[in-house]
């Protein structure tokens, strides 16, 4: 018996950032959105199961671990966090009943999850960032990228990782926060991807490829 999930065999991501709601707007109803890059998209996506989340980064979780202080000593501003270089484990959170603003389950995973991470990766992992999943009647998500029938998702977490050698003590964090969580999360259409970042084009820095212009997957599990 087949027992995957219908969503598995992921092995890669793509980030979008906007600075508001404005500029996101402005993007999609382009001309240029319109004409060129919405008409090439059956060319290269598969509609039927993508799966999106559209969310708000909150600021880095304050996290308390040896490999934190050793690579950022007490320097509270963690914002230079997103480099678009780093090793990072990717985890998509799903609850049984398919929500998609995750703001009030923010407030109970961040601090379990920020536990479980203190606990079992010290030397390991030395940054989080959590993206809130939020639902705006500006942009129908799953009209534009497809993917309606897929698991929704109320809340991303980045764990920003040593190095691939990690995994291990990162997956020990993620059986923590299922444990804990379990009777608020979906542990059958929750996943997590391991991988290395690639910054692909950023406008504010002024140029339009990044020298690392391939994502390298390093691993891909579900939780089990």
């Amino acid at each position: 018996m087949n027992a995957n999930q219908h969503w598995t065999g992921r092995d890669d991501l793509t980030e979008l950032f906007f600075h508001d709601w404005d500029h996101l707007t402005a993007c999609f109803t382009s001309q240029h959105v319109k004409t060129r890059v919405g008409p090439d998209g059956p060319k290269f996506a598969d509609f039927e199961t993508s799966m999106v989340l559209m969310a708000q980064e909150l600021p880095p979780v304050d996290l308390n671990t040896r490999l934190r202080q050793q690579k950022f000593g007490g320097d509270a501003d963690l914002s230079h966090l997103e480099r678009g270089d780093a090793t990072v484990a990717t985890f998509f959170l799903s609850t049984s009943d398919n929500e998609k603003e995750g703001a009030n389950l923010e407030k109970m995973v961040t601090p379990a999850f920020k536990s479980a991470l203190e606990e079992q990766c010290q030397d390991d992992v030395y940054g989080l960032i959590v993206n809130v999943g939020v639902v705006s009647s500006k942009f129908d998500l799953n009209a534009y990228f497809g993917g309606a029938d897929m698991p929704q998702y109320a809340l991303v977490y980045k764990a920003f990782m040593k190095d691939n050698s990690s995994v291990t003590a990162v997956r020990k964090a993620q059986k923590a926060l299922m444990k804990v969580m379990g009777d608020q999360l979906d542990p059958h259409d929750s996943f997590v991807t391991f991988g290395r970042e690639a910054l692909i084009m950023d406008v504010d820095k002024g140029y339009k490829v990044s020298p690392m212009s391939a994502c390298l997957s390093l691993a891909l599990g579900q939780y089990q």
